[in-house]
């Protein structure tokens, strides 16, 4: 099931279903629906609007062996605490900071979807930040950069040669582009793309 439908930590539900999470399942290394119980809804202050109503066909076959729990956000929640105004994002066992509001929007996240960090939230180490979702499209004002995650896992940026193939080749739309000074983008620039 692709990510972009049902991402870590978005709720969902069929028409005749309970209500599920998508949670990373570490023994089998697999994404999973976990289930939420009324404390877990109501406790992580979720919404009913937040949740994702699918086609039974598309709800994940693995269920996470737990419900989910009251205390702390699952995989993929943005989590922000009232005494630090910096958003994070729970990622596998620890809480990534997101630098750039572009990054945030890079995930198709709203800023409506930042939950108030629970106290085991804040206990989670802190990891390397958050980057650019792969194949985001950057603009500096005079170059066109598309990202990706290399082995290291830390992004970079690649320039786009000739701009024609941004729009006729790739067929990205202008609307997914990013204006960021030139300071904001990723430092390490990797190979041209050419079309």
């Amino acid at each position: 099931m692709p990510l972009d439908v049902i991402r870590p930590g978005k709720l969902f539900r069929t028409p005749t279903s309970a209500v599920y999470v998508m949670a990373w399942n570490s023994s089998s290394s697999t994404w999973i629906k976990q289930h939420v119980t009324y404390a877990a809804f109501t406790g992580l202050g979720y919404r009913w609007d937040e949740v994702q109503e699918i086609p039974y066909a598309e709800l994940p076959q693995g269920d996470y062996a737990t419900p989910l729990s009251d205390q702390q956000h699952p995989t993929g929640t943005l989590i922000r605490s009232a005494d630090d105004p910096r958003v994070f994002v729970v990622d596998t066992g620890t809480r990534r900071h997101i630098p750039r509001p572009e990054v945030l929007s890079s995930y198709h996240y709203w800023w409506s979807d930042i939950k108030s960090a629970t106290a085991q939230d804040n206990q989670l180490p802190i990891g390397a930040p958050y980057p650019y979702r792969e194949s985001s499209v950057l603009y500096d004002g005079g170059n066109l950069y598309i990202t990706d995650l290399p082995p290291t896992g830390d992004n970079r940026k690649r320039p786009i040669a000739p701009w024609e193939c941004f729009s006729d080749r790739l067929s990205y739309r202008m609307n997914e582009v990013f204006v960021l000074a030139p300071d904001a983008l990723p430092t390490d620039t990797g190979p041209i793309i050419y079309c």
